[in-house]
């Protein structure tokens, strides 16, 4: 979260749990409206705040997957090779190093 979002939140928090409010709640639409507009403000400030999260570990999870099959490909880089075109095709120089094969 960052500073924006975590003012928002607690002005909002701090709106609805103080007993003073901009509107009276003895006005009878109007006076509810007021908590209801920092519910609505607490909500979508938690709701941005969940999705960046999820956002960022999904960037790191991809990240470290890259990186962990970049460093899977250069620890087999002994037994296959890459295409002449250079687009990251694998040949298998010996059928036994296929993945779930065993060797005999």
């Amino acid at each position: 979260m960052n500073w924006k979002q975590i003012i928002a939140l607690a002005a909002s928090i701090g709106t609805i749990a103080s007993p003073i409010d901009l509107i009276p709640d003895a006005i009878p639409i109007l006076g509810l409206s007021d908590d209801a507009v920092a519910v609505v403000v607490a909500g979508y400030t938690l709701y941005k705040a969940i999705k960046a999260f999820r956002a960022a570990r999904l960037a790191k999870a991809a990240g470290s997957a890259a990186k962990g099959a970049a460093d899977a490909a250069k620890g087999a880089a002994g037994t296959a090779r890459t295409s002449p075109t250079g687009a990251g095709t694998k040949i298998i120089a010996n059928p036994g190093d296929l993945p779930g094969r065993r060797r005999k």
